[in-house]
Protein backbone atom coordinates (compact mmCIF):
# COMPACT_ATOMS: atom_id res chain seq x y z
CA UNK A 1 0.00 0.00 0.00
CA UNK A 2 1.75 3.42 -1.69
CA UNK A 3 -0.86 5.59 -0.41
CA UNK A 4 0.77 9.46 0.11
CA UNK A 5 -0.26 12.75 1.56
CA UNK A 6 0.27 16.54 1.44
CA UNK A 7 1.90 17.42 4.05
CA UNK A 8 -0.73 20.21 4.04
CA UNK A 9 -3.48 17.72 4.15
CA UNK A 10 -1.74 16.17 7.16
CA UNK A 11 -1.28 20.19 8.82
CA UNK A 12 -4.90 20.73 7.93
CA UNK A 13 -6.25 17.56 9.72
CA UNK A 14 -4.41 18.15 12.69
CA UNK A 15 -5.62 21.48 13.18
CA UNK A 16 -8.87 20.25 13.03
CA UNK A 17 -8.23 17.77 15.84
CA UNK A 18 -6.49 20.71 17.95
CA UNK A 19 -10.23 22.99 17.66
CA UNK A 20 -12.17 20.15 18.43
CA UNK A 21 -10.02 19.18 21.13
CA UNK A 22 -10.19 22.99 22.66
CA UNK A 23 -14.29 22.66 22.19
CA UNK A 24 -14.19 19.50 24.43
CA UNK A 25 -11.53 21.70 27.14
CA UNK A 26 -13.79 24.86 26.90
CA UNK A 27 -16.85 22.60 27.62
CA UNK A 28 -19.17 22.21 30.63
CA UNK A 29 -21.67 19.78 31.67
CA UNK A 30 -24.42 20.59 29.95
CA UNK A 31 -22.00 20.42 26.50
CA UNK A 32 -19.27 18.49 27.47
CA UNK A 33 -20.67 14.89 25.95
CA UNK A 34 -21.53 16.80 22.74
CA UNK A 35 -18.12 17.92 22.00
CA UNK A 36 -16.49 14.70 22.91
CA UNK A 37 -18.43 12.88 20.97
CA UNK A 38 -18.17 15.35 17.89
CA UNK A 39 -13.90 14.86 18.99
CA UNK A 40 -13.73 11.17 19.17
CA UNK A 41 -15.83 10.98 15.28
CA UNK A 42 -13.49 13.19 13.62
CA UNK A 43 -10.66 10.74 15.18
CA UNK A 44 -12.26 7.60 13.99
CA UNK A 45 -13.00 8.78 10.40
CA UNK A 46 -10.64 11.40 9.33
CA UNK A 47 -8.28 9.35 6.72
CA UNK A 48 -5.17 11.13 8.09
CA UNK A 49 -6.02 10.90 12.15
CA UNK A 50 -7.53 7.71 12.25
CA UNK A 51 -3.86 6.18 11.52
CA UNK A 52 -2.84 7.95 14.36
CA UNK A 53 -5.28 6.73 16.84
CA UNK A 54 -5.85 3.24 15.44
CA UNK A 55 -2.53 2.99 16.67
CA UNK A 56 -3.65 4.00 19.91
CA UNK A 57 -6.90 1.17 19.65
CA UNK A 58 -3.57 -1.65 18.45
CA UNK A 59 -1.54 -1.23 21.73
CA UNK A 60 -2.25 -4.66 23.30
CA UNK A 61 -0.35 -3.72 26.21
CA UNK A 62 -3.28 -1.59 27.31
CA UNK A 63 -6.13 -3.58 28.26
CA UNK A 64 -8.78 -0.84 29.33
CA UNK A 65 -11.31 -3.56 30.76
CA UNK A 66 -8.57 -5.28 33.38
CA UNK A 67 -7.49 -1.49 34.10
CA UNK A 68 -10.94 0.01 35.37
CA UNK A 69 -11.75 -3.35 36.94
CA UNK A 70 -8.59 -2.25 39.08
CA UNK A 71 -9.24 1.26 39.39
CA UNK A 72 -13.10 -0.19 40.84
CA UNK A 73 -11.21 -2.81 43.31
CA UNK A 74 -9.22 -0.22 45.26
CA UNK A 75 -9.99 2.03 47.52
CA UNK A 76 -13.08 1.60 49.91
CA UNK A 77 -16.83 3.09 50.27
CA UNK A 78 -15.80 6.40 50.30
CA UNK A 79 -16.29 9.02 47.50
CA UNK A 80 -12.76 9.61 46.12
CA UNK A 81 -10.79 7.14 47.80
CA UNK A 82 -10.40 4.58 44.49
CA UNK A 83 -6.82 4.96 42.96
CA UNK A 84 -5.48 4.58 39.04
CA UNK A 85 -2.43 3.92 37.62
CA UNK A 86 -0.63 5.36 34.38
CA UNK A 87 1.62 3.40 32.16
CA UNK A 88 5.67 5.08 32.74
CA UNK A 89 5.85 3.93 28.56
CA UNK A 90 4.63 7.28 26.70
CA UNK A 91 2.99 5.10 24.20
CA UNK A 92 1.34 2.70 26.49
CA UNK A 93 0.34 5.82 28.44
CA UNK A 94 -1.35 7.60 25.33
CA UNK A 95 -2.86 4.37 24.06
CA UNK A 96 -4.81 4.70 27.63
CA UNK A 97 -5.93 7.87 27.76
CA UNK A 98 -6.97 7.54 24.03
CA UNK A 99 -9.39 4.18 24.94
CA UNK A 100 -10.18 5.65 28.36
CA UNK A 101 -11.61 8.80 26.45
CA UNK A 102 -13.00 6.94 23.85
CA UNK A 103 -14.94 4.87 26.52
CA UNK A 104 -16.06 7.81 28.00
CA UNK A 105 -17.93 9.38 24.53
CA UNK A 106 -19.54 6.58 23.79
CA UNK A 107 -20.35 5.86 27.26
CA UNK A 108 -19.28 2.81 28.23
CA UNK A 109 -17.71 4.33 31.06
CA UNK A 110 -19.79 6.25 33.49
CA UNK A 111 -18.03 9.86 33.38
CA UNK A 112 -19.81 10.03 36.73
CA UNK A 113 -19.21 7.10 38.28
CA UNK A 114 -15.26 8.00 37.82
CA UNK A 115 -15.11 11.20 38.94
CA UNK A 116 -17.27 10.29 41.70
CA UNK A 117 -14.84 7.28 42.72
CA UNK A 118 -11.56 9.12 41.63
CA UNK A 119 -11.87 12.54 42.60
CA UNK A 120 -14.32 12.65 44.88
CA UNK A 121 -16.31 15.00 42.47
CA UNK A 122 -20.67 15.29 42.29
CA UNK A 123 -20.95 18.76 40.47
CA UNK A 124 -20.97 17.95 37.02
CA UNK A 125 -18.65 21.26 36.02
CA UNK A 126 -16.31 19.88 38.48
CA UNK A 127 -16.28 16.60 37.20
CA UNK A 128 -15.39 17.93 33.58
CA UNK A 129 -12.86 20.36 34.76
CA UNK A 130 -10.78 17.39 36.88
CA UNK A 131 -11.68 15.19 33.77
CA UNK A 132 -10.00 17.37 31.33
CA UNK A 133 -7.33 18.21 33.37
CA UNK A 134 -6.30 14.81 34.65
CA UNK A 135 -6.45 13.16 31.01
CA UNK A 136 -7.96 14.60 27.98
CA UNK A 137 -5.36 18.02 28.16
CA UNK A 138 -2.48 15.42 28.94
CA UNK A 139 -3.83 13.17 25.93
CA UNK A 140 -3.39 16.56 23.82
CA UNK A 141 -0.61 17.61 24.99
CA UNK A 142 1.53 14.39 24.34
CA UNK A 143 -0.07 14.06 21.36
CA UNK A 144 1.65 17.67 20.26
CA UNK A 145 5.02 16.38 21.25
CA UNK A 146 5.02 13.95 19.39
CA UNK A 147 3.56 15.70 15.99
CA UNK A 148 6.46 18.09 16.54
CA UNK A 149 8.85 15.48 16.30
CA UNK A 150 6.90 14.37 13.25
CA UNK A 151 7.13 17.77 11.43
CA UNK A 152 10.53 17.80 12.39
CA UNK A 153 11.97 14.28 11.07
CA UNK A 154 9.77 15.42 7.18
CA UNK A 155 10.89 18.89 6.82
CA UNK A 156 11.45 19.61 3.76
CA UNK A 157 9.11 16.91 2.58
CA UNK A 158 6.39 17.42 1.32
CA UNK A 159 4.84 14.23 0.07
CA UNK A 160 4.62 11.83 3.29
CA UNK A 161 4.05 8.84 2.48
CA UNK A 162 1.83 6.42 4.83
CA UNK A 163 4.94 4.35 6.90
CA UNK A 164 5.65 7.98 7.70
CA UNK A 165 2.69 7.92 9.75
CA UNK A 166 3.10 5.15 12.16
CA UNK A 167 4.96 7.20 14.43
CA UNK A 168 4.52 4.51 17.31
CA UNK A 169 6.02 1.08 17.99
CA UNK A 170 3.13 -0.78 20.10
CA UNK A 171 1.18 -1.93 17.44
CA UNK A 172 0.54 -4.49 14.17
CA UNK A 173 0.80 -2.65 11.03
CA UNK A 174 -0.59 -4.97 8.63
CA UNK A 175 -4.21 -4.49 11.05
CA UNK A 176 -3.41 -1.06 10.74
CA UNK A 177 -3.64 -1.24 7.08
CA UNK A 178 -6.20 -3.42 7.01
CA UNK A 179 -8.85 -1.41 9.15
CA UNK A 180 -8.11 1.32 7.23
CA UNK A 181 -9.22 0.14 3.78
CA UNK A 182 -11.93 -0.86 5.51
CA UNK A 183 -15.44 1.27 5.20
CA UNK A 184 -16.71 0.20 8.50
CA UNK A 185 -13.72 2.16 10.80
CA UNK A 186 -15.58 3.96 12.97
CA UNK A 187 -17.05 0.87 14.46
CA UNK A 188 -14.26 -0.88 15.14
CA UNK A 189 -13.03 -1.49 18.90
CA UNK A 190 -11.45 -5.07 18.61
CA UNK A 191 -8.35 -3.78 21.04
CA UNK A 192 -10.83 -2.10 23.70
CA UNK A 193 -12.41 -5.43 23.87
CA UNK A 194 -16.04 -4.17 24.57
CA UNK A 195 -19.37 -4.72 22.70
CA UNK A 196 -20.50 -1.71 19.99
CA UNK A 197 -24.01 -1.44 21.91
CA UNK A 198 -22.75 -2.44 25.75
CA UNK A 199 -25.03 -3.76 28.42
CA UNK A 200 -25.24 -0.66 30.78
CA UNK A 201 -27.54 -1.25 33.56
CA UNK A 202 -28.70 -4.31 35.57
CA UNK A 203 -32.11 -4.25 34.05
CA UNK A 204 -30.91 -4.48 30.60
CA UNK A 205 -28.68 -7.41 32.10
CA UNK A 206 -31.01 -9.47 33.44
CA UNK A 207 -33.17 -9.05 30.76
CA UNK A 208 -30.76 -10.14 28.14
CA UNK A 209 -30.06 -13.35 30.70
CA UNK A 210 -33.81 -13.94 31.10
CA UNK A 211 -34.03 -14.18 27.48
CA UNK A 212 -31.52 -17.39 27.35
CA UNK A 213 -33.68 -19.38 30.04
CA UNK A 214 -36.76 -20.99 28.14
CA UNK A 215 -40.02 -20.80 30.79
CA UNK A 216 -40.48 -24.60 30.23
CA UNK A 217 -36.74 -24.59 31.72
CA UNK A 218 -37.37 -22.12 34.49
CA UNK A 219 -40.57 -24.07 35.55
CA UNK A 220 -38.39 -27.15 36.02
CA UNK A 221 -36.18 -25.70 38.15
CA UNK A 222 -37.58 -27.04 41.88
CA UNK A 223 -38.77 -23.97 44.44
CA UNK A 224 -35.22 -23.04 46.10
CA UNK A 225 -33.71 -22.99 42.92
CA UNK A 226 -36.76 -20.83 41.75
CA UNK A 227 -35.83 -18.50 44.65
CA UNK A 228 -32.27 -18.69 44.52
CA UNK A 229 -32.24 -17.45 40.80
CA UNK A 230 -34.66 -14.95 41.73
CA UNK A 231 -32.19 -13.58 44.45
CA UNK A 232 -29.55 -13.23 42.11
CA UNK A 233 -31.90 -11.46 39.52
CA UNK A 234 -33.08 -9.09 42.18
CA UNK A 235 -29.62 -7.83 43.43
CA UNK A 236 -27.23 -8.67 40.66
CA UNK A 237 -24.64 -6.15 42.16
CA UNK A 238 -24.05 -8.21 45.26
CA UNK A 239 -25.41 -11.35 44.32
CA UNK A 240 -22.92 -14.27 45.81
CA UNK A 241 -20.64 -15.66 43.57
CA UNK A 242 -20.90 -19.37 44.53
CA UNK A 243 -24.77 -19.20 44.52
CA UNK A 244 -24.43 -17.80 41.05
CA UNK A 245 -22.11 -20.69 40.19
CA UNK A 246 -24.22 -23.04 41.82
CA UNK A 247 -27.46 -21.90 40.11
CA UNK A 248 -26.16 -21.12 36.68
CA UNK A 249 -24.21 -25.02 36.51
CA UNK A 250 -27.95 -26.06 37.14
CA UNK A 251 -28.99 -24.57 34.24
CA UNK A 252 -26.03 -25.56 31.86
CA UNK A 253 -26.94 -29.41 32.20
CA UNK A 254 -30.40 -28.01 30.69
CA UNK A 255 -29.64 -25.64 28.11
CA UNK A 256 -26.82 -26.81 26.17
CA UNK A 257 -26.58 -23.56 24.13
CA UNK A 258 -26.64 -21.12 27.22
CA UNK A 259 -22.60 -21.24 28.17
CA UNK A 260 -22.43 -19.67 24.58
CA UNK A 261 -25.07 -17.00 25.30
CA UNK A 262 -23.66 -16.29 28.41
CA UNK A 263 -20.41 -15.66 26.62
CA UNK A 264 -22.04 -13.18 23.95
CA UNK A 265 -23.41 -11.47 26.52
CA UNK A 266 -20.14 -10.86 28.99
CA UNK A 267 -18.30 -9.48 25.74
CA UNK A 268 -21.65 -7.13 25.87
CA UNK A 269 -21.37 -5.86 29.29
CA UNK A 270 -19.93 -2.67 29.89
CA UNK A 271 -16.87 -2.26 32.38
CA UNK A 272 -18.68 -0.32 35.08
CA UNK A 273 -20.83 -3.98 35.58
CA UNK A 274 -17.93 -6.49 35.56
CA UNK A 275 -17.34 -6.52 39.20
CA UNK A 276 -20.74 -7.18 39.92
CA UNK A 277 -21.46 -10.77 41.94
CA UNK A 278 -23.79 -12.02 39.03
CA UNK A 279 -20.81 -11.51 36.46
CA UNK A 280 -17.97 -12.39 38.16
CA UNK A 281 -19.95 -15.84 38.75
CA UNK A 282 -20.57 -16.45 35.43
CA UNK A 283 -17.53 -15.33 34.57
CA UNK A 284 -16.05 -17.94 36.69
CA UNK A 285 -18.29 -20.50 35.34
CA UNK A 286 -17.75 -20.71 31.73
CA UNK A 287 -14.24 -20.34 31.79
Amino acid sequence: MNKTFNKKKIDLAFRKFFDLSNDVIKSNYQTFHNFIELFINFCENDEIVKIITLQFKNNQNINLENWYKDFLSTGGSFIGSKRFWLPKDDEDRLALYYKFIFAIANKKISLVDFCVHAFGKTNGNEMILVFNEQFFLKFIREIKYKLEEFFIDSEGIETIDLDRLFIFNHYDKQIIISNISNSNIAVDNSSISISSKPLNDYGSLITEIRKLIDEKIYNELDKTEKEKLNTIFDNPKSADKIEVVNVFNTLLKKIPDLKNGLKKIIESTSVELLSSGIIEGIKFLIN
